[in-house]
């Protein structure tokens, strides 16, 4: 039987629904709530950079095709130290970022059952538990059903989007004052609508025709990516706020179009949205722990039908935490965000580089080296916590990535002199 390979439309939407994610829902608010007017620049902005980013990695899957995606150019390039360090990233943002996924669910889940009043930490515990259970359950048809909400969470949001920008609140659109600080945080936190873009190279090898497919697949995910977060985004920002309440954050842009069933509609698309985000995120970083930490017996343990459960357990431990930072007021939403997408940006310059070392041709490396340069930016408005935790990780994998090329360097002189004897 002919295996059925993917075309650009099939491959765009794998791409679209992990890209778009719970970022939708969640950072319009954010975004507006820190730049006021500005906001709808601001994403333009990470849109263009997100475009450069996927073009970039687009030509990496079709210049070096494999399923494990950027980690294997990350490895050619660099070795298996800097493939290390790249996890880490990974693995950090992957122990943060979900906690502020389920936290988005539950501000809408709490907004639907008003007389209840459990913290919005309990409902994500809650969900967390439910989506132990389908991961442990090794459920193979939550990518499906992930695509299903995926699509019709982007219809509604577009469609919503589209009616509410007809109820704008004036024509003098910027009003609000600029502040610098506020705007670069809020790029930083954007970078979480670009994350997902890696997902072209695990795809790699299941397309036809890659230097046609792939090129094609991301001009359709962009325009479709683009056109869904400046029309929401717009919708949130210029619709009339006077007369509604701010709890309600993105259901806002839907009450035009549907009235009272906007608060059910919302809160079950974002539920499901956010848990199938959930469950990507959390699966995949739990396979690569499970796969990084082989020596560890507990941690890499899997069950008989591959379900990597020690991770997985490790990862409900580390994401349990987070909930109690946040119950505790020791952390908030927006910070895990920052945090999460700290990680994602130094993950993400990582496989930049090795596009620059691996790529031919001056339009790629000026390519590489202008979002090198824009990533190194955003990453500054990171707290210096932050930055200062990502430069202790990274110069503890140099060095033994260092004394790894010293100790190859020694010993190819070593095998030259006994041949020469």
């Amino acid at each position: 039987m002919r295996e059925r390979k993917l075309g650009p439309v099939l491959l765009s939407g794998l791409i679209v629904g992990p890209i778009l994610g719970s970022g939708i829902i969640l950072l319009p608010p954010i975004i507006f709530g820190k730049t006021g007017d500005y906001a709808v620049f601001a994403w333009f902005i990470m849109i263009i950079i997100s475009f450069l980013f996927a073009s970039l990695f687009g030509k990496l899957s079709v210049e070096f095709p494999n399923e494990s995606g950027v980690a294997h150019t990350i490895e050619l390039a660099f070795g298996q130290h800097i493939k290390q360090l790249t996890s880490v990233f990974f693995i950090i943002a992957g122990s943060m970022g979900p906690v502020a996924v389920l936290m988005t669910a539950s501000q809408y889940l709490k907004a639907l059952f008003k007389n209840n009043d459990w913290p919005l930490e309990i409902f994500g515990i809650i969900l967390m538990m439910i989506c132990l259970f389908i991961l442990l359950s090794n459920t193979s048809s939550v990518g499906k059903v992930s695509f299903i909400f995926s699509t019709a969470a982007t219809v509604v949001l577009l469609s919503g989007g589209i009616s509410s920008i007809l109820h704008t609140k004036d024509k003098a659109f910027i009003k609000t004052p600029f502040h610098l600080d506020d705007f670069g945080y809020s790029i930083l936190l954007l970078f979480w609508t670009l994350v997902g873009w890696e997902i072209i190279g695990n795809y790699s090898l299941d397309v036809k025709n890659r230097n046609r497919t792939i090129p094609q697949a991301i001009v359709i995910s962009s325009a479709v990516i683009t056109t869904v977060c400046i029309v929401v985004a717009a919708a949130y920002q210029w619709i009339d706020l006077h007369h509604a309440h701010t709890h309600l954050k993105l259901t806002i842009i839907l009450i035009p179009m549907l009235g009272t069933f906007a608060y059910p509609t919302m809160a079950f698309i974002t539920t499901i949205l956010c848990m199938s985000t959930y469950l990507l995120v959390t699966g995949g970083v739990s396979r690569l722990i499970a796969s990084e930490t082989k020596k560890m017996t507990l941690i890499s343990y899997r069950s008989k039908t591959n379900i990597p459960i020690g991770s997985i357990g490790l990862l409900t431990i580390v994401h349990a935490f987070v909930f109690i930072l946040l119950f505790l007021h020791l952390i908030n939403v927006e910070q895990i965000v920052g945090i999460a997408n700290a990680f994602f940006i130094s993950n993400a310059i990582c496989g930049v580089l090795s596009a620059y070392k691996l790529l031919l041709g001056k339009f790629s490396k000026s390519l590489s080296i202008i979002l090198i340069i824009c990533f190194l930016i955003i990453l500054s408005f990171s707290s210096l916590w932050t930055l200062l935790m990502i430069a202790l990780i990274t110069t503890f994998y140099l060095i033994r990535h260092f004394i790894w090329v010293r100790q190859l360097k020694k010993s190819a002189t070593n095998s030259q002199g006994k041949l020469r004897f």
